[in-house]
């Protein structure tokens, strides 16, 4: 009964939080603002899909994509890097959300900001690349996706909160090096997760980051960790107790229904 009660709590609070993400400035893994005009439209060069990006203009002279228009037919989708001679650097607040005909899309390297809900449930989305240059990855970016495995870049400085829930494929996650912070539900849910290779700089593992990944075995606490949150890794049933040092702040039941707990 009190884990039925927990998960249930878990649920209420993505159903705030997925509500929270839409539209607005988030604190340590937000993002720009959406953008809210699709006056500027890209024909995707080469596309037998009839793909049209819409974009905007920021910072001057860089493009950021603020939606799609396409076929119904699964498909990839290649996003250039850059549109009338401006780089592309940003994928705006939502821009793909809910594209459910996209299977595989493959970012520029000029990309440097994934903002919030961007793939969101794209519910065919098996794979996607990170860029070396992206440094800040928003809220729930990758929420209800297929992909398979992940390797986050070093450049990486924010992971947003729920940024892989519900990814049921997700297999494998290296975390980039400089992360000092894994937010609250970024890996909910994960089921299929078995590995995660966590970075020496990270100091604070949010409530509820992997809660539910049935699956996952390989996962080390480093040294550097000063605080887990309250049920990080509840519902992880396959996984033995990580040894954690005796002055790291372990909120209630964070490690609940672990082997060893």
């Amino acid at each position: 009964m009190k884990r039925i009660l927990a998960l249930t709590l878990a649920m209420l609070l993505l159903a705030c939080a997925l509500s929270a993400c839409s539209g607005k400035e988030t604190g340590d893994g937000g993002t720009i603002a959406p953008v809210v005009t699709n006056t500027n439209v890209h024909a995707v060069e080469g596309s037998q899909y009839n793909d049209q990006l819409y974009f905007d203009f920021i910072n001057g002279d860089e493009i950021v994509i603020t939606g799609l228009a396409a076929s119904h037919d699964p498909h990839a989708l290649t996003i250039p890097a850059t549109i009338q001679d401006r780089p592309v650097t940003t994928i705006a607040v939502g821009a793909f959300k809910n594209m459910v005909n996209l299977t595989a899309v493959t970012l520029p390297d000029s990309i440097t900001t994934i903002g919030d809900l961007a793939f969101a449930e794209c519910t065919a989305l098996a794979s996607l690349n990170i860029p070396a240059n992206v440094t800040l990855i928003g809220d729930a970016a990758f929420t209800n996706t297929a992909l398979t495995a992940v390797t986050l870049p070093d450049s990486i400085l924010a992971l947003g909160k729920m940024a892989f829930y519900g990814c049921r494929s997700l297999a494998s996650v290296k975390l980039p090096t400089n992360l000092e912070t894994i937010q609250t539900q970024t890996f909910m849910d994960c089921v299929e997760l078995t590995t995660v290779t966590v970075g020496d700089k990270v100091k604070t593992i949010e409530s509820y980051a992997f809660m539910g990944c049935t699956q996952l075995t390989g996962v080390t606490v480093p040294t550097s960790v000063t605080t887990i949150g309250k049920m990080a890794f509840a519902g992880c049933t396959a996984l033995t107790k990580p040894e954690v040092a005796g002055t790291v702040t372990v909120g209630e039941n964070a490690f609940y229904g672990t082997v060893g707990a």
